[in-house]
């Protein structure tokens, strides 16, 4: 009866310290993604993604703002606070109307209306005004970089210590949209309504940059600053500084900009629709002015201050051109226009003749006019080209006209034939006209050439019935023939001796061998001619190419690859090193991770970290690291093995409770005789001690937890399960008995 009371005392306690195990157990709820951005002052994180104006799309970075209003402080992080602060690159695309007010002031902070620690996208057909902080930094925008797409911005920097409207870290690129920038006074640092440490690039859009003044000593203010170059590829450029419209570190500026300018404009194209182009023919001519008219709402002007109702250039020139402004009376909007003319004033000329001139036979007459349009006898085009041309007999009424418009005209007449006087048969004696005293026969000098043969060289003349000669001369010598050079006359050119021809041996140059290395080829030691030849002797007797006496290049010789792992072993760097010129190759591989998870006290959790590299030379590392040391062990109570008797010792040990492992081992005295080992008691010495040793253990007070703890509930109804069906069973055996 007492052995059934203390087997069900016993099942009642086993399940009383399961139930007390319960507030130890706990299971681990799945906590929400940050995406590393604030919105209205909150992080928006995977349970909340949109907002009053507001959603965030995380797999594209984009934030959408739809009519979205904030004016408070902006979130604080380090030295930078932002009504709205990302983390990280991010896309804003506008709808609507939207407005970020950071109306935090901190001597200690740059106080940003947008902050992003990466690269910010502007999109959208909407727009969205944003303003810095105050005291110490007031920033509209601040980012690495920003590229805008579309949309209207307005960035402002209010007063402060330093105030820029837009300042990023490295380039900004306008591909469109609408853009103002300002910045309010600055009290100690520099104002700038655009701040870029890298480069500026507009390529389509609008921007209007202004800065007001910087009061601090030696301080400046600047519509745009750029330590890179500023760039004005499109779209329309205004800036506006106390000190400099543009600065550039590169000093490279948008066309027109001079670099010390305050105000720097670019303008819109003028449409061919705002005005009437006259005084130009159809040749693309004029022969007095180019008038441009505006047309009707418009002025117009050669600069952008002054404006009229027309403009006109007169400079004559073949290729001109003039930059005209163009204004919109309704709005004011100014387009700047240019425009190529042409303007000739002066009449083409006509020579060889007199107005009223009289000649034989025929006549010519040469025109000559930089833009000649066509040279008319009466009513019949004769040439459109500047030139000489011949009047046949009869009476001709010329008309000379050029491209503008300008033209000379004249009457000229021409007898059928001359009347010469007799020609004396000398060819250096004109014949002339007896009517008109013209030159019938031109008086023409002789035209000597040089004859030649082996004995000397003269002259003849080769005029029609001239046969004039000069006395033979001896050839004068250019001197004595060489390997590559004749002898011949230096008057007439004659061949007195052909050349010796070429000898190679006599121009050879020793090249000196070069020794190959890792890299790059050598060569032999050869001679080369002046001819290309290549020879390897100095007697040019054994000739040879480049081919043959180059040395192919070492190659490298590679000592073995040193591996390196990190400190966390995420990442282990290979390097390889030429034993002969020291060039070194390395890689650094990415670790891939395979963990085996501890299990209890049985064994720890091990790590394997594998990298792999491209570089076939390298070859794959793996490390193995315990990452979890495992449980600690639940020993057992003093187990005997052996019992002791008088005749030899026993044996005992403690395992541990969990894994069955040995933790302890013990020996037992064998026994002496009971009769002098037996107490008044009736217990021997052994039996006393191993109850002392009993005694003397202490409670556990901190014992580990073990087992699977994320489905606790099942766990305790199995062990309450299998507590009852112990007591079932003691109790049917009692019953039987």
């Amino acid at each position: 009866m007492n052995t059934m009371k203390r087997r069900v005392g016993a099942c009642l306690m086993a399940l009383a310290m399961i139930v007390t195990m319960l507030p130890g157990l706990s299971i681990t709820a799945k906590a929400a993604t940050d995406y590393g951005l604030v919105v209205d002052y909150a992080r928006v994180t995977s349970d909340r993604t949109s907002g009053d104006g507001w959603s965030y799309n995380p797999t594209t970075n984009t934030l959408t703002l739809n009519g979205y209003s904030y004016s408070k402080d902006g979130w604080v992080d380090g030295s930078y606070s932002g009504g709205i602060y990302a983390y990280s690159n991010l896309t804003i695309e506008l709808i609507g109307n939207n407005s970020v007010d950071n109306t935090f002031s901190n001597a200690y902070c740059w106080n940003c209306g947008i902050y992003v620690k990466g690269s910010l996208t502007i999109k959208g057909n909407g727009s969205l005004t944003t303003k810095g902080g105050g005291d110490r930094v007031s920033y509209g925008i601040k980012a690495n970089r920003l590229t805008v797409n579309s949309g209207t911005i307005t960035a402002l920097g209010k007063t402060a210590r330093e105030s820029n409207g837009i300042d990023i870290s490295e380039d900004i690129i306008v591909n469109g949209g609408v853009i103002t920038a300002s910045a309010a006074t600055s009290t100690e640092g520099d104002a700038f309504g655009i701040a870029c440490r890298g480069s500026f690039t507009m390529n389509g859009g609008r921007v209007k940059a202004t800065a007001e003044n910087a009061t601090g000593a030696n301080r400046y203010s600047y519509g745009i600053w750029a330590i890179g170059t500023i760039s004005n590829n499109g779209g329309v450029l205004s800036a506006e500084g106390k000190s400099y419209a543009l600065y550039s570190g590169n000093n490279v500026y948008p066309e027109g900009y001079n670099g010390k300018d305050t105000t720097f404009q670019t303008y819109e194209d003028a449409a061919s629709n705002m005005y009437v182009v006259s005084g130009v023919n159809n040749n693309g001519w004029s022969n007095r002015e180019v008038k441009l008219t505006a047309a009707s709402g418009y002025t117009i002007g050669k600069t952008a201050s002054q404006f009229g109702s027309s403009i006109s250039f007169t400079d004559a020139t073949d290729n001109g051109s003039g930059i005209f402004y163009i204004k919109k009376n309704s709005n004011g909007t100014i387009y700047k226009g240019s425009i190529s003319y042409k303007i000739d004033k002066t009449a083409p000329s006509v020579s060889g003749v007199k107005d009223g001139g009289v000649y034989c036979v025929s006549k010519e007459i040469t025109v000559k006019d930089s833009h000649l349009a066509e040279v008319k006898d009466g009513s019949t085009v004769i040439a459109t080209a500047n030139g000489t041309y011949t009047l046949s007999a009869g009476t001709h009424n010329i008309t000379v006209t050029d491209l503008a418009g300008n033209s000379t005209s004249m009457t000229v007449t021409i007898n059928a034939s001359h009347t010469p006087n007799e020609d004396d048969g000398d060819c250096t004696t004109a014949v002339t006209c007896k009517i008109c005293g013209n030159v019938v026969t031109p008086a023409k000098e002789h035209n000597f050439i040089l004859k030649s043969d082996q004995t000397g060289h003269w002259k003849e003349c080769q005029n029609e019935g001239c046969e004039q000669t000069s006395a033979k001369e001896a050839h004068v010598s250019s001197g004595a023939a060489t390997e590559d050079q004749a002898e011949t006359c230096t008057v007439c050119g004659y061949t007195i001796n052909a050349p010796l021809g070429h000898v190679c041996k006599n121009h050879l140059q020793k090249v000196d061998p070069v020794a190959a290395t890792c890299t790059t080829e050598g060569h032999q030691a050869y001679y080369k001619c002046t001819c290309g030849k290549i020879y390897s002797d100095a007697e040019a007797q054994n000739e040879t190419t480049e081919s043959e006496v180059t040395i192919p290049a070492n190659g490298h010789s590679y000592a073995e690859s040193v591996y390196t792992w990190n400190e966390d072993n995420l990442t282990c760097t290979a390097v390889r090193t030429c034993k002969i010129c020291n060039d070194r190759e390395s890689e650094i591989g990415t670790a891939v991770t395979s963990v085996t998870p501890k299990d209890g006290c049985k064994s720890p959790e091990k790590t394997v970290y594998t990298v792999t590299f491209a570089n076939s030379a390298f070859t794959a590392q793996t490390k193995e690291v315990i990452t979890q040391e495992a449980d600690a062990h639940t020993s057992s109570e003093w187990i005997v093995d052996k019992e002791a008797t008088t005749a030899e010792a026993g044996s005992r040990h403690k395992e541990c409770t969990v894994c069955r492992k040995v933790l302890e081992t013990e020996t037992i005295a064998k026994l002496a005789s009971s009769k002098d080992n037996t107490k008044p008691s009736g217990k021997n010495d052994v039996d006393k001690k191993a109850a002392d040793k009993k005694a003397d253990v202490k409670p556990v007070s901190n014992v580990p937890k073990t087992g699977d703890t994320s489905h606790a509930g099942v766990w305790v109804m199995l062990m309450t399960a299998a507590v009852l069906s112990g007591i079932c069973v003691i109790l049917r055996r009692r019953r039987t008995i």
